[in-house]
């Protein structure tokens, strides 16, 4: 018999897969199905949480979980569905990140990207029409918690940095995704010319005054007060989420107590106009 949480578990994935299956209907009901495009995805992989282990759905042949090196924990399904626009049935092993999704629905909208991000439009791959599509020159993730680590993709190549928050030198460990998606064969040491190029794109994210957002700060306070997504005091200054330079982070955060809702009022919308503009 299964344990109690993966039984709970296994009924959210069903009541998850049933709302979604009742959204279409919507759609088709309000005659919306064919001017609607639906993206379907996670943030990461699997996780140990809740009673529930990873192990029990693990999305096998891939290595890891949530949280950790490897792929099982950033590679996940990506579902597109669009009719009559969208061939049903396609599957395209085309590398995508969440950070493609903004200059996607951007292109899709007909609206033009005015501000530098890293995301490049996937619509070409939507389309079927992969000889269009624009290719990222690397993929890079980071997660400093724990022991650290960090992941470099170039092509089929996977550059797995592990104990990147602790003293001393990280291990490298070298993959090929298209031979070994499960990186069970770590071929660094066949392959050292490239092993030093992947050093050095890591001692570059490595530096001190690289940020990680091109989000200004105007902007990104003002996103904050529409939606009130959190608080600045609940953010340390020098949380290494944001990296921003030390001019910005005094902006953002000019005392030690600053809150965001203290001084600034959540507009008072109508419901219906929180998704006006979501078609």
């Amino acid at each position: 018999p299964w344990p109690r949480a993966e039984k709970a578990y296994a009924a959210m994935v069903t009541r998850l897969d049933t709302d979604v299956g009742k959204l279409f209907a919507l759609l088709k009901t309000l005659k919306l199905d064919d001017h609607t495009i639906v993206f379907f995805t996670s943030d990461n992989g699997p996780y140990n949480a809740g009673g529930h282990k990873a192990a029990f759905f693990h999305p096998l042949p891939f290595r890891g979980i949530k949280g950790r090196p490897y792929e099982g924990g950033i590679r996940v399904p990506f579902l597109a569905r669009w009719p009559g626009h969208i061939p049903a049935g396609q599957m395209t092993s085309q590398p995508i990140a969440l950070w493609d999704v903004l200059p996607t629905c951007a292109a899709l909208a007909g609206v033009p990207v005015t501000a530098p991000v890293d995301g490049i439009s996937f619509v070409p791959t939507l389309l079927g029409r992969p000889q269009e599509q624009k290719q990222h020159d690397y993929f890079y993730w980071e997660l400093a918690v724990r022991q650290g680590f960090q992941e470099i993709r170039q092509g089929d190549w996977k550059a797995e940095i592990l104990n990147a928050s602790q003293p001393g030198t990280p291990k490298l460990q070298l993959y090929n995704l298209q031979d070994d998606p499960a990186e069970k064969n770590d071929v660094a040491a066949a392959h050292p010319e490239l092993l030093k190029q992947m050093e050095e794109m890591r001692r570059w994210f490595d530096r001190s005054d690289v940020t990680t957002t091109h989000i200004p700060v105007g902007d990104f306070l003002e996103v904050r007060d529409r939606a009130l997504l959190c608080h600045a005091s609940q953010v340390s200054p020098d949380s290494t989420f944001f990296r921003w330079p030390n001019e910005l982070q005094r902006e953002v955060w000019p005392t030690e107590d600053f809150r965001l809702a203290d001084s600034v009022a959540p507009p008072d919308l109508p419901e219906s106009d929180l998704f006006a503009g979501v078609r």
